[in-house]
């Protein structure tokens, strides 16, 4: 049993690498001053993924921060009950949420889908893409 961030994060990075449909992938990428756990390309689109054991709150601000750098972003926390008002904020801001799974082929179920971020900038997400693929794992 995966007992914190850091561990959701080495086996997501594990599970991604060998996807041929992910063209780069990164960890601790800088987005203006702060650092998503993860970030990977996927059909010419970056999505970042930020994880938490707890603490939305948290979690959902630094997300709208990625949405800076990044095409779509998701939060991922282990699976539970969450607050509908939680739900709700996602919903309204864009943010995907995950939760982890042991599937051996893509380690996340998807609770809320992300919109695509309409807040990027484009100096940032070229930026974000550079990260990736001169950090590529």
């Amino acid at each position: 049993m995966i007992k914190n961030e850091r561990g959701y994060l080495n086996k997501a990075l594990k599970i991604l690498s060998k996807r041929d449909d992910i063209k780069y992938i990164a960890q601790e990428v800088p987005i203006l001053g702060r650092y998503v756990d993860l970030a990977f390309v996927k059909d010419k689109y970056i999505y970042t993924v930020e994880f938490k054991i707890n603490n939305c709150k948290r979690a959902f601000k630094q997300s709208k921060d990625h949405m800076l750098g990044a095409d779509f972003c998701y939060i991922c926390m282990p699976e539970r009950t969450f607050k509908n008002t939680f739900i709700e904020s996602l919903i309204d801001e864009g943010i995907g949420l995950f939760t982890f799974t042991n599937n051996k082929h893509w380690p996340f179920n998807e609770i809320v889908k992300a919109r695509k971020s309409n807040r990027k900038f484009k100096f940032v997400w070229k930026n974000t893409l550079s990260h990736c693929q001169k950090n590529y794992i």
